[in-house]
C-alpha cells in the first residue's frame, strides 16, 4: 500500500545546494490523483508551472541560475517568472538576523539575497523574476487568534510585543492556539479569514510561479 505522506525524496521534489523543500505542485497533485481509482474523471494540474519552496535566502549562485534558466529538463532549469513570498514579518526578521550572523562569521561570496526584486549575480546577470510579497496572515486572522488566546494571555501577548519580545509573543500564540488546530484547522481558518490574500495569490498571471511558504506560528 502506498503512503499518502509527502516523500522529500520523491520525483516531485528537487534537490538544490541551498534551497529546501522545492516541489512541483503539479507533480504532487498528479501523483496523489494517480493513487485514486477514479483518476480518469479528475483533470490533472499542469506540471512545471507552480512550485512550492522553502526560503531562498541561502540559495547559491548555481541554485539561482537553475531557477532562472529556461529548460524542459528540471535538472537544468525552471524558467521562473514570479516568486510569491508569503512569509510573515517575524520570519523576515528572523531571516535577516540569521543572514547578518552568517555574513559576520564568514565571507559568503557564493550566497546572495534572493528576495530582492532584481537579484544580481556575481558576474552582473539580473534574475528575470519578479518577487511579490503578500502578508498571508491577515489582520483579521491576527485579531481572531488574539481573541482565542483569552483575556490574560492576550494581555501578556501585547506586553511582550510592546517590550519587543516578538518571538516570545509569537510562541505564546503557537503554543496555546495554533498547535491545537493542526494543519487541517489552520487551513480551514485561512479559508475563512484570509480570503483577500488567497485572491491576491490566485489572481497572479499564469506564469512559472514559485511560492515561498510561511511557517505557522512564526
Amino acid at each position: 500500500m502506498q503512503s499518502s505522506v509527502l516523500d522529500t525524496n520523491h520525483h516531485y521534489c528537487h534537490e538544490f545546494e541551498g534551497i529546501h523543500n522545492f516541489r512541483d505542485i503539479g507533480r504532487v497533485v498528479n501523483h496523489f490523483l494517480e493513487l485514486r481509482p477514479y483518476q480518469g474523471r479528475i483533470p490533472t494540474l499542469k506540471e512545471g508551472f507552480l512550485f512550492r519552496s522553502g526560503r531562498l535566502d541561502q540559495a547559491t549562485l548555481s541554485d539561482l541560475r537553475r531557477l532562472a534558466s529556461k529548460s524542459n529538463d528540471s535538472d537544468i532549469g525552471f524558467g521562473l517568472k514570479t516568486v510569491v513570498d508569503l512569509r510573515t514579518k517575524s520570519e523576515h526578521i528572523q531571516a535577516e538576523k540569521k543572514r547578518e550572523k552568517l555574513n559576520k562569521r564568514e565571507n559568503r561570496t557564493s550566497r546572495v539575497d534572493a528576495e530582492e526584486e532584481a537579484v544580481l549575480l556575481a558576474d552582473g546577470e539580473e534574475m528575470p523574476w519578479e518577487t511579490i510579497r503578500i502578508q498571508f496572515i491577515s489582520r483579521r486572522y491576527e485579531m481572531q487568534l488574539l481573541k482565542e488566546l483569552g483575556f490574560f494571555r492576550a494581555v501578556l501577548f501585547l506586553l511582550l510585543m510592546l517590550f519587543q519580545f516578538r518571538m516570545k509573543a509569537i510562541r505564546l500564540v503557537g503554543s496555546y492556539v495554533l498547535s491545537s488546530k493542526g494543519m487541517v484547522g489552520l487551513n480551514l481558518d485561512m479559508l475563512e479569514f484570509c480570503q483577500e490574500e488567497i485572491l491576491q495569490v490566485t489572481s497572479l498571471p499564469c506564469t512559472r510561479i514559485c511560492v515561498l511558504d510561511f511557517i505557522p506560528g512564526s
